[in-house]
């Protein structure tokens, strides 16, 4: 892994990787945003095309840490999010929260839909709904998940939303 600067552009196959005093933000072609946490590990396995007539597959690998996915998808794109546990599929407009820590795998969603695949089960979460997977095991079920309750990496990535939001008006 190199280090990265501002505006360091990020091809499929490359890594991002943070020490546990950073964080990081990339913004891809499609114009989902991917925020990592301090002590992460991204693995960008392919990225969009920023050519209109190419669909786009975008796969990202957490390999481990935590990482918020905000989304604005049409039907003719895809995200999908991997752990080390299990795959999530992205549509539409969707904020997602994922960590992977100690071969488990958390998927919270704050807004849209994602759906989550693991041990030859798929479990669909909706806003406002989390789950948890074991090892490779299917998930846990879906439950309530209090968006409101923040950690310190949830207060970086509303800073980073109110900052490019000001940037955009």
């Amino acid at each position: 892994l190199a280090a990265g600067h501002v505006n360091t552009p990020i091809f499929s196959g490359d890594a991002l990787a943070t020490a546990p005093d950073q964080r990081a933000e990339a913004q891809l072609a499609n114009a989902s945003l991917v925020r990592v946490d301090q002590h992460s590990h991204v693995v960008f396995s392919a990225l969009p095309d920023d050519d209109p007539e190419t669909p786009d597959k975008t796969i990202l690998h957490l390999v481990q840490g935590g990482l918020r996915l905000e989304t604005s998808l049409d039907e003719q794109k895809e995200l999908r999010q991997d752990t080390p546990g299990c795959r999530i599929y992205l549509t539409a407009d969707t904020d997602l929260r994922v960590a992977v820590r100690g071969g488990r795998t958390r998927v919270a969603t704050r807004r849209g839909i994602a759906r989550v695949e693991s041990g030859g089960s798929s479990l669909i979460l909706r806003a406002g709904m989390a789950t948890e997977v074991i090892g490779g095991a299917p998930p846990l079920g879906a439950r309530p998940y209090n968006s409101f309750l923040a950690d310190g990496f949830d207060r970086w990535v509303a800073y980073r939303q109110s900052f490019s939001a000001a940037n955009l008006g």
